[in-house]
């Protein structure tokens, strides 16, 4: 549990409590009575409805991602229900614990929709907002919020002030000479001397005129971002893969105009769109030996531009295994195989190791024993996707940076023998962590002659 201190009269600092209490009031106030005197009678049910239903940011309800089951309500009493009577105690147990571990990926599937919904509530708040930074030696005004929460202010001043900022505080709070507390920015405005100029402390010019002359200075040009090709590893002694590894042997072409060519100046601007099937599930499981647990629900097979954004993501767990993780949901259709996934493709590798030894640069025993992918927990990289794609004989396609803040579509053919199959397999790499894509954001496209 972490202390957060917040400025006074700004209650957007506990934004999630000040939206669920209103939240909570607005249900209260349409069952309480015309007194308002029994409002505490009432809270049980409507939190009972409350944590029973799904949440737009979440996509779940709040008693689902506590219990891993959906609550049994009144009205499910004279329902049959749905577990068998004959069900027996091993039975009731294996089913509970199952879901207790699809449980922890349902959390972090709920985390990752929280995500998106903040951001996407953060894009509509700054089309709105306005914000106005301050520097020390400001002359500001301080709103006077007390005015509109008390009796008898109606002739009180509406501005505080002039003061003098001291400090410069994170997250837009600024401490000000002759207030002891901490004003958020947002209660703040500059004080303007009459002809409209701002008001300025001596010590706040001096700071101003050196904060110019440093902004005449000509910058210094930063170097462009390489690509990310490959997961980060901050331990010094992990293995760091060549980076003539993507560019040498190992060549990532198409055979078809529209699909992108990885390593050639060819401007292509779409690429296929073909899920693997659940008839692609069984035979692959095969070879790793593996049942299908659950069949995918793809989208449908299209053709998508290059940079078009996954839009159905399978959550995976972020310790470590995410790749092999990936590569098992994407076979059997669950993420708890990937044990298993790891061996085989490391004893792929091995058997093969002609093929990969040339794309590598290095023996495989070698790259195996550096970068310890043998051990539960290590990072994959390039060359294990590369070694998945040629076990499935299925290429692989990777959503990951391009550089300069763009994310592209990059794909993997394999290195042994030709593809079987018109379907392809689908990932993303959003800073170093893998998951399964299902289905790409929808667009329209209009080819030129």
């Amino acid at each position: 549990m972490q202390h957060r201190v917040a400025s006074p009269y700004h209650p957007q600092t506990g934004g999630h409590t000040e939206r669920y209490n209103r939240t909570l009031c607005d249900m209260l106030s349409k069952y309480v009575n015309e007194r308002h005197s029994d409002w505490d009678k009432k809270l049980p049910s409507m939190l009972f409805a409350y944590r029973t239903a799904v949440h737009d940011s979440t996509k779940k309800s709040p008693f689902f991602l506590v219990y891993g089951r959906q609550a049994r309500l009144p009205i499910d009493l004279d329902l049959p229900s749905e577990l068998d009577a004959n069900e027996s105690p091993e039975d009731v147990l294996k089913r509970r614990c199952d879901a207790f571990i699809d449980l922890n990926c349902t959390r972090e599937e709920a985390a990752a929709n929280i995500r998106k919904a903040q951001k996407k509530q953060k894009r509509n708040h700054d089309k709105r907002a306005s914000k106005t930074d301050f520097e020390i030696g400001d002359l500001v005004l301080v709103h006077n919020t007390r005015k509109t929460t008390r009796k008898g202010g109606k002739l009180e001043k509406k501005w505080n002030g002039p003061y003098e900022i001291r400090e410069v505080m994170q997250k837009g709070t600024y401490r000000l000479n002759g207030l002891k507390n901490a004003v958020n920015g947002s209660r703040l405005k500059l004080y303007l001397i009459r002809g409209g100029f701002q008001g300025k402390s001596e010590d706040g010019n001096k700071r101003r005129k050196k904060n110019e002359e440093e902004e005449k200075k000509p910058e210094k040009k930063e170097e462009k971002p390489q690509h990310e090709f490959f997961e980060s590893k901050s331990d010094e002694e992990q293995y760091v893969p060549k980076e003539d590894r993507r560019r040498g042997s190992y060549e990532c072409s198409d055979s078809d105009s529209d699909t992108i060519i990885i390593g050639e100046e060819e401007d292509v601007t779409l690429i296929n769109f073909f899920p693997i099937t659940g008839e692609w599930q069984t035979e692959n499981c095969d070879k790793f030996d593996l049942t299908v647990k659950n069949v995918h629900d793809s989208g449908r097979g299209r053709k998508i531009k290059i940079t078009s954004e996954p839009t159905k993501v399978a959550c995976m767990r972020g310790d470590g295994n995410c790749l092999f993780r990936t590569f098992s949901f994407v076979l059997s259709g669950v993420q708890s195989f990937h044990k298993t996934v790891r061996e085989k493709i490391v004893s792929y590798m091995e058997e093969n190791n002609d093929v990969f030894s040339r794309i590598e640069n290095t023996p495989m025993e070698k790259y195996l024993s550096a970068s310890k992918m043998k051990n539960p927990g290590t990072w994959g990289t390039e060359l294990e996707i590369i070694a998945f794609a040629s076990m499935c004989n299925t290429p692989v396609h990777v959503y990951c940076s391009a550089g300069h803040g763009e994310y592209k579509w990059l794909v993997y053919k394999p290195a042994i023998g030709q593809s079987l199959y018109n379907h392809s397999v689908y990932l993303q790499n959003i800073y170093g962590h893998f998951e399964p894509v299902l289905d790409v954001r929808e667009e329209v496209y209009t080819r030129t002659p």
